[in-house]
């Protein structure tokens, strides 16, 4: 995985990528408003013309920008279903507080050779211990950590094509815009999950 140090890293590294029809992974880590705006801004004014794409939200339908994007198909997390074979040249899933991991198997598979997925989260230690209805559903308990989290981010650092952009490192860029001409960095080391669970905690996910 990388890790950004501006989102202009990453646009010759696209253009590349699309050329080769392989499909990376960008990974928005930081508020909902904040990354909206890094996609509209920054991201999807290098896309084709008329690409049709798909918007995973809690929000589905009455998403803003439902019916005011072209092409553009807004469902919620539970609803994977619908967009079985599609193809699309781009995915957004806006996985702050709803993450379900068939929706996400499934919507990976309708993005066509060249496009992009574009997750939307808090960073790594919030977003590990946020609870979804799918984690709290699986695992009977009331308890917001979640294991499947923890292991999976663990594994990005063996995902070559996979790029991550904070919304801490975009105030630090401002702040010092020397660092901007510094390359983005390939991070094999493991990510920050903050606090693991309690060993009360840890029983109840083993049983």
């Amino acid at each position: 995985m990388y890790v950004l140090k501006s989102l202009h890293e990453f646009y010759p590294v696209w253009r590349s990528l699309r050329e080769c029809q392989h499909r990376p992974c960008m990974v928005l880590m930081g508020d909902l408003d904040w990354a909206r705006k890094q996609w509209q801004t920054q991201l999807a004014p290098t896309l084709p013309d008329n690409i049709h794409g798909i918007l995973v939200s809690p929000l589905g339908k009455q998403h803003p920008w439902a019916g005011s994007v072209t092409n553009l198909q807004c469902i919620q997390a539970q609803q994977g279903k619908q967009i079985l074979g599609c193809q699309v040249g781009y995915v957004i899933y806006e996985a702050q507080k709803d993450f379900n991991v068939n929706t996400l198997c499934a919507v990976t598979g309708t993005i066509v050779g060249g496009g992009i997925l574009v997750l939307v989260l808090t960073p790594a230690a919030q977003w590990i211990s946020t609870a979804d209805r799918q984690w709290q559903d699986f695992n009977g308990h009331k308890i917001a950590y979640s294991r499947f989290k923890s292991w999976w981010l663990q594994q990005w650092k063996q995902y070559k094509h996979l790029y991550i952009f904070h919304q801490t490192t975009a105030i630090a860029a401002i702040r010092h815009p020397l660092r901007n001409a510094m390359p983005m960095v390939y991070d094999h080391t493991t990510l920050d999950l903050g606090n693991q669970p309690t060993a009360e905690q840890a029983e109840i996910i083993k049983s």
